[in-house]
């Protein structure tokens, strides 16, 4: 979702946005820093019925422990008064709050995008939430998972690694495949902290957040990609789907190497940079070609009155 959405946060007058906010296709609602609902638009209070089994009160607190979702979770939204915006999936069955999720399609996920609300002093007013169903997409994604990590027997050739780690212990496991594709030795020990001492400072921070963030959102599915110099080969680049399974306690990871991609990807930005370098080049030599020629005439018309 945009996040120029922070900039209609400026006024604290809510109420002037309400059109706006009823027209979106997205769910919507604003809360204050005391939580306290000041405005759900009309399509979130339809949804809500359905997946909470009740409706939020304007003038009333929306955080409940009872009810299991990141919109009503205190944390998340002191993150939000805290000035951060920031982005999370959610996931939920289908129909009335607390129904067993039985099937992939009986599941509804939500991208949810928290806005500050910020007034023309920096002070922070409250809060948005817009929620966007992108259950489709989400399942695409899921059934692409499900597809690739029974390719075992195919993986070398695919160019796929299958890993996993626990969550909170420090055991690792990962394929043959992984020491192709990571490009290291056999004899590494198999242990989390030599598989994240693959990873740099960065992409490790990154991973930790966006389990985390899918542990707090009840998200199973999360995607990264991490880079890598290796000696040999120069830089890697990797692109993970990963699965938390909560039963077992573990992350699992199908790894896929788009090395050639992303190398291919970053030579034609190059040279669409280097491309529109050469046009303001030109640019600039047609306009000091005509201040030359301006100058030029000037020059012989005073000639010409001398």
């Amino acid at each position: 979702m945009e996040k120029t959405r922070t900039a209609l946060f400026a006024s604290p007058h809510i109420a002037l946005l309400t059109p706006l906010f009823e027209s979106m296709p997205d769910q919507v609602l604003v809360i204050d820093t005391n939580s306290t609902l000041l405005f759900a638009n009309r399509a979130f209070s339809t949804a809500g019925i359905e997946r909470f089994g009740t409706t939020f009160v304007v003038g009333k607190p929306i955080c409940n422990e009872e009810k299991k979702s990141v919109l009503v979770d205190q944390r998340i939204w002191q993150r939000v008064m805290d000035g951060e915006e920031f982005s999370l999936t959610e996931e939920q069955s289908v129909g009335t709050a607390g129904k067993k999720k039985t099937a992939n399609n009986n599941v509804a996920y939500y991208e949810i995008h928290f806005v500050p609300i910020i007034n023309d002093k920096s002070k922070v007013l409250g809060g948005a939430a817009f929620i966007r169903d992108v259950s489709l997409l989400r399942r695409a994604e899921i059934d692409l998972i499900e597809s690739r990590i029974t390719l075992q027997e195919t993986q070398t050739l695919a160019n796929i690694t299958r890993w996993s780690f626990d969550l909170a212990g420090e055991s690792a496991d990962w394929d043959d495949a992984f020491y192709t594709i990571f490009k290291k030795p056999v004899a590494l020990k198999k242990d989390k902290e030599a598989l994240f001492s693959m990873l740099t400072p960065g992409d490790q921070k990154s991973l930790i957040q966006k389990i985390e963030d899918a542990l707090i959102s009840n998200q199973t599915d999360i995607t990264f990609d991490i880079s890598f110099a290796s000696e040999n080969v120069g830089r890697r680049y990797i692109h993970t789907l990963g699965k938390i399974d909560r039963d077992n306690g573990k992350f699992i990871g199908v790894s896929d190497d788009i090395t050639d991609m992303k190398t291919a990807q970053i030579a034609l930005e190059t040279q669409n940079k280097e491309l529109e370098n050469t046009k303001i080049a030109m640019l600039n030599v047609l306009e000091d070609s005509q201040m030359l020629e301006h100058q030029t005439q000037g020059t012989v018309l005073q000639l010409t009155a001398i």
